[in-house]
């Protein structure tokens, strides 16, 4: 009975362990925070209208115009993702649910492209 406690708990360490170093990967960065924490309609609508070369591009929307065709064309990249393509990915992920009618303009930039 004893081996087999050690044993649980000996798994449990090693699979908490292991799991930590996965989550803890990548801290989001400041500037991630702020898009995703200052994200609204109207700041989404300029950001995306610098994107497919509709309108002026603040710093953000330089920033994310860079990335919006690797955002648009790469597939998931799972558990092989970078520290950048998990920033993407989180920002994508908010605006697919939350401004899906701005993502879709960005999409179909860039579909053609990819």
């Amino acid at each position: 009975m004893k081996s087999l406690l050690l044993a649980i708990v000996i798994y449990a360490a090693i699979d908490f362990g292991l799991s930590m170093n996965v989550k803890n990967k990548c801290k989001i960065e400041s500037r991630v925070k702020l898009i995703l924490k200052t994200m609204n309609e109207n700041t989404v609508a300029a950001v995306v209208d610098c994107v497919v070369g509709k309108g002026e591009c603040d710093p953000t929307g330089e920033e994310i115009k860079v990335h919006a065709k690797d955002a648009v064309c790469s597939g998931r990249c799972g558990r092989d993702c970078t520290c950048e393509q998990i920033q993407i990915r989180l920002i994508v992920r908010k605006m697919k649910l939350e401004y899906n009618d701005q993502w879709l303009r960005v999409e179909n930039n860039f579909k053609y492209i990819c």
